[in-house]
């Protein structure tokens, strides 16, 4: 079974898909085998290519830069996902294979899973929902970024209500509703289809 797992900054997506691992899924990481991703090296000229060597400090991604600089240009911004996104993709499609050959489900943890639509290829999709000045919170206390920061990448995003509505299943981590039980209860359901 393939699961796709996604939600805003500061949503808990990643909480989500640590407690469907200890479940016994295997997780892909999108955000990380991306970031990863920008080091390597034929990946690391293409990219100077397109925002200048500037964007590597001794050997390393200043992605506070690269991030200032696609997101006040568009046209930027789709040419570095042109490079990135159909890696990820052919990684995650390795990784799922692997996983199923092995017997395991596997997740695709994801902040951009739907941001092109209803995602293909998922058995089951699930959206992270908080509300919003938890999200916000978080992400401050998470990624040391200032209140505005963290505004200003959430006004980027398409709105909660428009993603979710595209979501198979929704998880709530409001900090009101318990969530290992929802989880865990939305895992057996799962599994119980198959």
């Amino acid at each position: 079974m393939k699961l796709g797992v996604s939600g805003g900054i500061g949503s808990g997506k990643s909480t989500v898909c640590l407690i469907l691992s200890a479940l016994g899924a295997r997780v892909f990481d999108s955000d990380s085998v991306a970031k990863s991703l920008y080091l390597e090296a034929d990946i690391r000229i293409q990219i100077e290519e397109i925002l200048g060597s500037e964007v590597y400090s001794n050997g390393r991604l200043d992605s506070a830069l690269m991030a200032e600089r696609v997101f006040s240009n568009r046209e930027l911004l789709k040419q570095v996902e042109g490079i990135i996104h159909p890696e990820v993709r052919a990684r995650w499609k390795r990784f799922s294979q692997d996983a199923q050959d092995e017997g395991f489900n596997s997740v695709m943890e994801s902040a951009l899973l739907f941001e092109r639509g209803r995602p293909e290829g998922f058995d089951c999709t699930i959206w992270v929902s908080a509300p919003e000045e938890i999200r916000i919170q978080r992400a401050m206390k998470r990624s040391a970024l200032s209140r505005a920061q963290v505004l200003e990448r959430m006004n980027r995003q398409k709105s909660e209500r428009e993603l979710m509505s595209l979501a198979d299943e929704l998880v709530l981590n409001d900090g009101i509703h318990l969530l290992l039980p929802q989880v865990w209860a939305l895992w057996n359901r799962l599994n119980s289809r198959r």
